[in-house]
């Protein structure tokens, strides 16, 4: 199941099995600890977080390439503005990444 249809999953029990609970707004704890629905949307909670922090970690893996690309653009005389266009991204975003890693000169 992708992270979509997890999503969707979760709202529909929330719709139909938690809208008029008593607990609804309290604590969650109770829910993920006596509640059938409860724990279900914990467990599809905790797969929709695992999907996203591999998203995350991609992204992040992206950026360290593309900053490894401007250490070498940049030792070759280019400029940063140049090197975002030729990398596609956003200089702003390309500088706050160098940044970030200790590469920004």
């Amino acid at each position: 199941m992708n992270a979509k249809e997890t999503r969707i999953q979760i709202i529909n029990i929330q719709e139909q099995h938690c809208r008029g609970c008593e607990y609804l707004f309290g604590s969650y704890q109770h829910c993920i600890a006596t509640c059938k629905w409860g724990k279900e949307v914990y467990q599809l909670g905790k797969h929709l977080s695992g999907e996203e922090n591999v998203r995350a970690k991609n992204a992040e893996w992206k950026w360290d390439q593309l900053c490894e690309d401007t250490v070498q653009l940049r030792n070759t005389g280019m400029g940063y503005v140049e090197i975002a266009k030729r990398l596609k991204c956003r200089a702003s975003s390309l500088r706050e990444h160098l940044k970030k890693r200790g590469l920004y000169e």
